[in-house]
């Protein structure tokens, strides 16, 4: 079927597992064949070695979206490695800036409560001022709120979507077989023959 397939000069074909049902010469022919060939293709496989022996780029399904790389799939890997590192890092730094502006946004909407409260506490004192001043407090408290939640959205905008293994969990039940029969030292017979057990 492979051979069939290479007779086709003029498509450019995809070889899905070539080198499943191959004997241990089969995939040494089919890198030889492949290196030499001029035609491009496309190689879908589990075998590590059989790609790194044959591409020249990788591309791959990575976080929802189609990407395509000069190098075989080892250089692929090492190029990922550095960009999930980067991303890691990124994330963390966005994480830390996220949690400063949300205790900022939180002190801003104390700061008017608390304005509020001095206002409503202070029987004794001239209301025009304070109220002037707790309206003040809590326009600026309310414009800086907006514009660190504003923030905090660009911010969550900028988290990158890392891929992450699951670990797996099995959910090991053991069996609860009860001994049924147990025989010690019984002897066997049959026929003209005797077993002792």
């Amino acid at each position: 079927m492979l051979c069939a397939l290479f007779c086709q000069a003029d498509h450019f074909f995809l070889l899905d597992e070539p080198t499943n049902h191959l004997d241990l010469a089969g995939p040494k022919e089919l890198v030889a064949y492949l290196k030499q060939k001029k035609q491009g293709f496309i190689i879908a496989s589990h075998d590590r070695t059989f790609l790194d022996q044959t591409i020249d780029h990788t591309l791959v399904i990575e976080r929802s979206q189609v990407r395509l790389e000069n190098g075989d799939l080892a250089s692929y890997e090492m190029q990922k490695k550095r960009r999930d590192s980067h991303d890691i890092q990124q994330n963390a730094k966005t994480r830390h800036e996220l949690k400063r502006l949300k205790q900022a946004a939180l002190t801003k909407e104390n700061w008017a409560s608390q304005a509020e409260r001095q206002k409503q506490n202070n029987s004794h004192a001239d209301k025009g001022f304070i109220g002037r001043r707790a309206a003040k407090v809590m326009k600026r408290a309310t414009a800086l709120k907006s514009r660190a939640e504003e923030q905090i959205k660009q911010k969550e905008t900028q988290l990158k979507n890392l891929e992450v293994s699951e670990p797996l969990s099995l959910n090991y039940r053991p069996t609860h077989k009860q001994v049924l029969v147990e025989a010690k030292d019984f002897s066997l017979a049959y026929e003209n023959s005797y077993f002792h057990l």
